[in-house]
């Protein structure tokens, strides 16, 4: 990524839905919702600090921090 001066957004979103699941896509149903979920994962949107992935504000990115400090965010997120 440190190669472009922008995130090349609509290629990370190609390689994710298209190469890493090729095998397991097996319809235009599959292909559409992978698509539908990858354009709210995969968006420059999830740079902002308010952004949200999900309606309820449970999942988000999380805040700068060490490594530490991501894994403790990861694991409150609920089961």
């Amino acid at each position: 990524l440190d190669e472009f001066e922008e995130i090349p957004w609509a290629a990370l979103r190609y390689t994710a839905g298209e190469t890493n699941y090729g095998g397991r896509v097996t319809d235009a149903h599959d292909r559409t919702t992978v698509n539908a979920m990858l354009n709210i994962l995969y968006t420059a949107d999830c740079l902002n600090d308010s952004y949200k992935f999900s309606e309820s504000g449970t999942y988000r990115a999380p805040p700068d921090g060490s490594l530490e400090d991501q894994r403790e965010f990861i694991r409150n997120f609920p089961l």
